[in-house]
């Protein structure tokens, strides 16, 4: 068995009143050579609890922990010791050797975030345990996630028999589109000089919250991607089956079509006009005959 410790992150989106909510949990575990933050997304109860809270914004500074401690954990774990002049001397493996990890990375002061509940235990699966706490401090109240009744791919279909009948479907392949904070998988793409990038999106949700947080989602990766000069994105979208949704559904394409890096967004019924697009760029990557 492994000794752990863990810190829970708290937002407050407004300092001054003292209301918190927990956002995330910070694992250590020395043994397996593991420090990593998990953090909820923006949406679900943060944005039902703060209807104005800037979702884009707080996603970027929840990457941005992420990160710093990624970075930490590679200094703790490959330079031992030697870190050491940087933070206080990390003794038997306890709540407070965390504290020294936490407050390394985020101070005491008047941001938005804070460490709240402190403690340590043993495990035989660091990971296991990780989602455990993660599962029991944050996610304990949040609504059962809003599943798409129609997936994703059921979307692309709709675009794949017609790129088949124009014998480009086998160009298309998956392609990782890289930032400082993050990566984004898109499964469909072709080259011809940039990446043109295709992500299908299922909007036949149970919620219009559900949808305008898949669409944010979208909207908060292109918003890391927007320095990227080798990537297009286009989306194809499939609309709820429910007419009561449709409002929500015209909302979240307006998200995705202001969007940083001005992604082309093509409804399923339109799928031909993203065909051409694609025809194009295959015509271009096969280059001269």
């Amino acid at each position: 068995m492994m000794k752990y410790s863990y810190a829970v992150l708290q937002y407050r989106h407004e300092i001054w009143s003292g209301e918190a909510m927990n956002i995330g949990v910070l694992v250590f575990c020395r043994s397996a050579a593991y420090l990593k933050l998990k953090t909820r997304r923006s949406g679900g109860r943060l944005s039902a609890a703060y209807p104005n809270l800037d979702r884009p914004a707080l996603t970027e500074d929840l990457n941005d922990l992420k990160h710093g401690f990624k970075s930490l954990s590679g200094k703790v774990f490959e330079q031992g010791t030697l870190f050491c002049t940087e933070l206080p001397t990390l003794g038997a493996e306890g709540a407070s050797d965390l504290k020294s990890l936490a407050y390394h990375v985020l101070k005491h002061d008047a941001s938005s975030f804070r460490w709240s509940t402190f403690g340590t235990g043993v495990t035989s699966d660091i990971h296991e345990t990780h989602q455990i706490l993660f599962d029991r401090f944050v996610l304990k109240n949040e609504q059962k996630r809003d599943e798409a009744r129609r997936s994703d791919d059921d979307v692309f279909e709709s675009l794949q028999q017609q790129l088949r009948d124009v014998g480009i479907a086998g160009k298309l392949q998956p392609h990782v589109v890289s930032a400082p904070l993050l990566d984004v998988e898109f499964k469909h793409s072709i080259k011809n000089g940039v990446w043109h990038c295709v992500q299908p999106l299922s909007f036949d949700l149970k919620t219009h919250d559900g949808m305008v947080e898949k669409a944010n989602t979208w909207t908060g990766n292109l918003y890391h991607l927007r320095d990227h000069p080798d990537f297009r994105a286009y989306f194809i979208t499939g609309k709820p089956k429910e007419s009561p949704l449709l409002p929500a559904y015209n909302r979240a394409l307006a998200m995705l079509r202001s969007a940083p890096t001005t992604p082309i967004v093509v409804e399923e019924t339109n799928a031909g006009t993203l065909v051409d697009y694609l025809v194009a760029a295959a015509r271009h990557s096969a280059g001269p005959h």
